[in-house]
């Protein structure tokens, strides 16, 4: 999850956190296990810990060392510093507000399936 300042509009932030909840659902029923992460230079379990400007590097080196299935990322056009081709055994989710970040499409797939959504909210 984007914790960059390009992502702090409170209606961005909010359809954001409403996705996080609707899958939130699966995690109580126990049909979906989920652990959340923000970004920006850094990538941390607090939204406090991730820090300004946003690195994609980063967050392609933090799906590779934690071995996910499968990856939701929720940002905009903001994700910069992103080249590290990066491939998760399941599916990649993209959320993209506000615009896409092409260099996270072109490097981070899924080897079930990638998919792509531009989000209005």
């Amino acid at each position: 999850w984007d914790a960059s300042g390009s992502f702090s509009d409170p209606k961005k932030t909010a359809a954001a956190r409403a996705a996080i909840e609707h899958l939130n659902k699966y995690v109580r029923s126990g049909e979906l296990k989920m652990k959340v992460y923000y970004h920006a230079d850094r990538v941390s379990s607090t939204k406090e810990g991730a820090g300004g400007g946003n690195n994609g590097d980063n967050v392609l080196r933090h799906i590779k060392q934690t071995k996910p299935d499968n990856v939701i990322i929720i940002t905009d056009s903001g994700l910069f510093n992103t080249t590290l081709d990066t491939e998760v055994p399941g599916t990649v989710w993209m959320l993209f507000y506000d615009g896409r970040t092409q260099d996270l499409i072109d490097h981070l797939h899924g080897k079930r399936r990638t998919l792509v959504f531009d989000i209005n909210y």
